[in-house]
């Protein structure tokens, strides 16, 4: 009997998946198979192999928590096809879920089920690589007998085509920006429009972690007001900021002076920056000659 590798022995649920085609109306040998385990959930469906719609089977993997174990009469009850079958064993590995498969003796758990796992993924690969050269081959024929792929109205120019596709392009961006919108209109609302729109893009972008620029902020804010989803006066124009008279500015620049007799120009400049204190023409940039100029203004100040 196969050894159960250390740190995988029986400690969840079994549960039980069995599927009977349409023709086979019971599945007896199955459930009969799976009772004597004895499963705890047993989960039983009558669909065709190659059908994808599998409500039983969907149930059975929701159920499945870590640790329990999900059992199946054979292998090609399970999976729609190799590549199928290797997908959900993949998933159940991931989850911290085992697989048993009772026919063959297949055990995730032991050393011969990791090997088989592996046989099965170079088995599904190779399937994998055939459809696709299938297909590529398929497509190839198609081109030679002059069949032309994608829409040809749209190839064509049609504008209703093209109108359409827009059209659903655009709901799709509208419903993309109402799902996300509780990450980033709470910060608009609450800066707008007492804020100008580059202070509220940097504060965007530092709430959600993701780099907004003024005008795709913009973009997507009119658009959430055109679909009556936010409030038309967050687009007001946001308040100049108030210009301070040169004579202020010259005061206040005299002050820094007097209190740093060694500072020069530049340094001046820099402390006025660090404040956030704008030119008098209410640029947020000074430069060593503005500086200058202002200490003109003031006779009695000193000359860095």
């Amino acid at each position: 009997m196969p050894k159960i590798r250390e740190g995988q022995g029986l400690m969840g649920r079994q549960i039980g998946y069995a599927r009977v085609s349409t023709d086979d109306l019971h599945g007896k040998a199955q459930k009969a198979a799976l009772q004597a385990v004895p499963c705890d959930l047993l989960f039983f469906e009558q669909e065709s192999g190659a059908n994808r719609d599998r409500p039983e089977l969907a149930r059975a993997l929701k159920a499945l928590r870590a640790g329990d174990t999900l059992v199946v009469a054979r292998l090609e009850r399970l999976g729609r096809s190799l590549i199928h079958l290797l997908q959900i064993m993949e998933d159940l590995e991931q989850r911290g879920v085992a697989f048993r498969s009772l026919a063959e003796g297949f055990d995730m758990r032991t050393d011969e089920g990791q090997l088989m796992m592996q046989q099965l993924g170079s088995f599904a690969e190779f399937e994998r690589k055939r459809i696709t050269a299938r297909i590529k081959s398929g497509i190839a024929a198609a081109r030679k007998r002059g069949v032309v792929f994608g829409n040809p109205r749209l190839k064509a120019g049609d504008k209703d085509a093209i109108k359409k596709i827009v059209r659903a392009r655009d709901k799709t961006h509208v419903t993309q920006l109402i799902d996300t919108m509780d990450t980033f209109i709470p910060t608009v609302l609450r800066m707008r429009p007492a804020k100008p729109w580059p202070e509220v893009a940097e504060a965007v972008s530092r709430a959600t972690g993701v780099t907004w620029t003024v005008e795709r902020l913009m973009r997507s804010v009119r658009r959430l007001v055109g679909e009556g989803m936010v409030d038309r006066r967050v687009l007001r124009k946001a308040p100049r900021p108030r210009r301070r008279r040169s004579e202020e500015l010259a005061l206040l620049v005299q002050g820094l002076a007097l209190a740093n007799p060694g500072l020069s120009l530049r340094g001046i400049v820099g402390q006025l920056e660090a404040m956030n204190i704008r030119t008098p023409a209410g640029k947020p940039t000074w430069t060593p000659a503005s500086v200058a100029h202002l200490l003109r203004k003031v006779p009695s100040a000193p000359s860095p």
